[in-house]
């Protein structure tokens, strides 16, 4: 199953884009480039109410589709019923009729303490523990590419002998109550153009990188830390840990 995925273009034309689609029964004209997607049929009602002179297009195996305006601006709403597979039908239907934007609306299980029921959230990033998205995109594409585009542009700028240096403060883990320390590793990505890309390891201290930014400027040294430019390792732009 594997290896027949990775086989499969799914950005090739398939036959059916710009026509009647068999799922939501809808055809070319009846969706607009901003489509709000519920899962639960229920919503759309609701959703309805705030979008103005709204037209019911179609209804089918659960699937209700309207059209109207928000703004001034035109938009679909469409529900894609319980799940990911169904889901997945809809927007590729949706997109198939000129959906640009699909923006989903829905319910979601919340374990942090300080998010109470009816609180709105709009998640930049996701855990790809499903089924469907390895059919559109590898399991190893990021869950968060923004910051990847955004990381990508500022390195082109970088001249040489320049450093860019991401990490973090200090690491919690999302499902224990409070805000105290609960992770004793966290990421250290250490870019200086020029250099070869080599695995930093695990470091003993922060106080390597304020040693290795001593060795960068060419101050004297820090009394703790030990400079990863200077211990024979080459790269610079490796991700390596540091134990807090």
């Amino acid at each position: 199953m594997e290896n027949w995925m990775q086989q499969v273009n799914y950005a090739l034309v398939t036959g059916v884009e710009g026509k009647f689609q068999y799922h939501i029964q809808c055809g070319p004209g009846d969706i607009a480039p901003i489509a709000i997607v519920p899962g639960d049929q229920g919503r759309v009602a609701k959703i309805i109410e705030h979008i103005d002179g709204p037209v019911k297009i179609a209804e089918n195996r659960g699937l209700i589709t309207y059209k109207g305006t928000f703004d001034g601006i035109p938009v679909s709403v469409t529900s894609t019923g319980m799940g990911g597979p169904a889901a997945g039908i809809v927007y590729e239907e949706l997109i198939n009729l000129g959906a640009k934007v699909l923006l989903r609306i829905g319910s979601m299980a919340a374990i942090q303490p300080d998010i109470a029921r009816g609180d709105i959230s709009i998640p930049v990033a996701c855990v790809r523990d499903d089924g469907l998205t390895p059919y559109y995109v590898p399991e190893n594409y990021p869950a968060v590419d923004l910051i990847d585009e955004a990381i990508g542009k500022v390195m082109e700028n970088l001249e040489e002998g320049d450093v860019l240096i991401i990490n973090g403060d200090h690491g919690c883990d999302p499902v224990h109550s409070g805000t105290d320390h609960t992770r004793e590793y966290v990421p250290l990505i250490w870019y200086e153009k020029g250099r070869q890309s080599e695995n930093l390891g695990i470091r003993e201290s922060f106080a390597d990188m304020s040693q290795s930014l001593s060795s960068y400027f060419n101050i004297p040294p820090m009394k703790n830390g030990k400079s990863f430019r200077e211990d024979g390792v080459r790269d610079l732009s490796a991700f390596c840990r540091f134990i807090n």
